[in-house]
């Protein structure tokens, strides 16, 4: 089946909140701050200690546009709530409601920004989201010549289990669904429209009952590194390296901060092994570095050798 935006670029920016001990349960958050315009995450990682109750909050924006059958379009969006999870399971770090419940969105594992929706998905399935309506630049007011997204929060409750590999860290999951309300896409002639009050009573909307206006999309974002409580040595990097975008159309950015001054090197690895790409920065005063990667399309590990120290992270690159 041809679903719609198979292509979409989803860049959702990620701000984490004061780290904490929390109570009985994750409170609901609110969203704050100005829009995020979809250029990566920040802060560039998340750094949790072994046994550590911890309260996140995550703020996101998500794109305003799409583009498709020729047409910039204006989805709104869908998060399966019950789909956020760590992608290393609960080796590294449990989400959880409280200090003794398992994970559920039922017991405050997660809290967002409103309340879920049970919502028919696909044909005799339904499950539990939070919808984000993409709002029009007359709801949103945004300054002349911004885009108007759709924002939103979660809060998660999380902890440090132990230690991830040096290196490494672990990732958020997550489910997102797309879709457009069929009123502002016309056929004759071919376009569409940032309307108001976008219908998201629909998440199956279709064009003509035959071509479908939605698509999922399974996205992970991290590192979420876990550290033990007494660390003697200090690393060359702090908190990993982080990819951005991810996943990316080309080109992305390698970031990362180093502690004291230490020769550098940036290689990509494919799916074999094999190293395609290799850079030698040379040896880097401490602070934060940036490397360009141009790849063609594929997954990749990439690599920063750092002294004797070796940090990995994937990266996906779409075509």
């Amino acid at each position: 089946m041809s679903y719609f935006c198979s292509d979409m670029r989803l860049l959702v920016v990620l701000v984490v909140g004061v780290y904490g001990l929390y109570a009985q349960q994750c409170g609901s958050c609110g969203v704050s701050g100005s829009p995020i315009l979809p250029q990566g995450f920040d802060p560039s990682s998340i750094t949790l200690t072994v046994g550590r109750d911890t309260e996140v909050v995550i703020q996101f924006t998500l794109p305003d546009t799409a583009q498709r059958f020729g047409l910039t379009l204006y989805p709104n969006y869908a998060i399966y709530v019950d789909s956020l999870r760590m992608a290393g399971g609960d080796n590294y770090v449990v989400v959880q409601g409280t200090a003794s419940t398992p994970v559920s969105y039922a017991n405050g594992a997660f809290a967002f920004d409103q309340d879920p929706r049970y919502k028919q998905v696909q044909s005799g399935v339904t499950a539990q989201v939070v919808v984000y309506r993409n709002p029009s630049p007359s709801e949103a007011n945004p300054p002349s010549g911004q885009p108007s997204p759709p924002r939103g929060c979660v809060r998660a409750c999380i902890r440090g289990r132990q230690p991830t590999p040096p290196g490494t860290g672990d990732s958020l999951y997550i489910v997102l669904r797309a879709f457009i309300d069929p009123s502002s896409v016309s056929i004759f002639p071919p376009s569409s429209n940032d309307i108001s009050n976008k219908d998201t009573t629909n998440l199956m909307p279709t064009l003509f009952g035959q071509q479908p206006l939605y698509s999922d999309t399974s996205l992970y974002y991290g590192p979420v590194i876990v550290r033990s409580r007494s660390t003697a040595i200090e690393s060359a990097v702090r908190g990993g390296i982080v990819l951005s975008p991810n996943p990316t159309w080309g080109v992305a950015m390698v970031r990362f901060t180093t502690t004291y001054s230490v020769p550098v090197r940036v290689r990509a690895l494919d799916a074999s092994g094999r190293v395609v790409h290799e850079r030698d920065m040379g040896v880097l005063f401490p602070g934060e570095h940036t490397a360009d990667l141009q790849l063609p399309a594929g997954i990749y590990i990439v690599e920063l050798l750092a002294g004797k120290e070796s940090y990995k992270a994937r990266l996906v690159v779409l075509e």
